[in-house]
């Protein structure tokens, strides 16, 4: 509320906080750093702060200076050193936003990835490099916006995601299985792995140790080796690893909802479900467990 003053209406406390934002902690530390006179603002009689017109402008111009990056400490120099320049202050701080937004864009399309793919991508080996390394390198290069094809996929998916079953059209269906097919391979690669996935999915009925499903298993992993993993990769990539690898796309992120509008959530179950069993797990949900380190 407002209070007469001697010549001028002033301004209380539940006024600033009310009408600006302005919580009493941040009202006390403006006086802490001397941005604000407490001895000018305290009525003498009762002790409430009260701020007069001039007062209420001086907090609206470092509430509009904070919302543009500069911090209390940057205020009080700004208003306490004669020399300051404001305007190239202003230049240099716009360069720090405009580096800011870059680095949040970076996050934001290394989040997209994540919830596109739902897998947490990991060092070769715990302590070989730095978090901070890691995640500069995976703002990078794991990144949605920085990936032509993954960009294409995420746009994509987005779409389909918002529309149900009976919504999707024809060429809509055709869209996502041949970009799917196509993803990580080219299009003869996408065709023969999409075919096993059918097969895989059309054997549902059966348990997923079946010595038939488990073969068709071991050929999808062959062709992976053969023609699509590196040859560093391929050492590395013993069958426990190939279905950590393969499994998370039938069963998390947004990209598993596409591959069940093309096998069917039946068909997507069974097919991680016998991947699992090639890596040597119980099920899908011993693979879902932490690894421990």
């Amino acid at each position: 509320m407002k209070v007469k003053g001697v010549g001028a209406l002033k301004y209380t406390v539940n006024w600033v906080e009310k009408n600006m934002g302005v919580t009493r902690k941040t009202l006390r530390i403006y006086e802490e750093k001397g941005l604000m006179d407490k001895s000018a603002i305290q009525n003498p009689d009762n002790k409430y702060r009260e701020y007069s017109d001039e007062d209420i402008e001086r907090i609206w111009c470092y509430r509009l200076l904070q919302g543009v990056g500069y911090s209390l400490n940057e205020i009080v120099e700004m208003t306490q050193n004669v020399n300051y320049d404001f305007q190239a202050s202003l230049s240099e701080k716009i360069k720090d936003l405009e580096r800011k937004r870059f680095e949040i864009e970076q996050y934001i399309g290394f989040a997209k990835s994540l919830k596109l793919t739902g897998t947490f991508p990991l060092p070769k080996k715990m302590g070989s490099i730095r978090f901070e390394e890691f995640m500069k390198y995976a703002r990078e290069n794991m990144n949605v916006d920085a990936d032509p094809q993954m960009s294409m996929l995420h746009s994509l998916v987005e779409t389909t995601l918002n529309k149900t079953d009976s919504d999707l059209t024809e060429a809509d269906l055709e869209q996502i299985e041949t970009f799917i097919s196509n993803a990580d391979a080219d299009l003869t690669d996408g065709f023969i792995i999409g075919e096993y996935y059918t097969q895989l999915a059309e054997r549902k009925k059966l348990d997923v140790s079946n010595t038939g499903v488990q073969a068709l298993v071991n050929s999808i992993y062959m062709y992976y080796c053969e023609n699509l993993f590196t040859e560093e990769s391929i050492e590395r990539m013993t069958p426990q690893k190939f279905a950590r690898y393969i499994v998370q796309i039938f069963t998390s992120g947004d990209i598993s909802i596409l591959y069940e509008r093309i096998y069917g959530k039946d068909g997507c179950k069974f097919i991680a479900e016998a991947l699992a069993c090639f890596g040597g797990y119980s099920s899908v949900n011993e693979i879902d467990k932490p690894s421990k380190y």
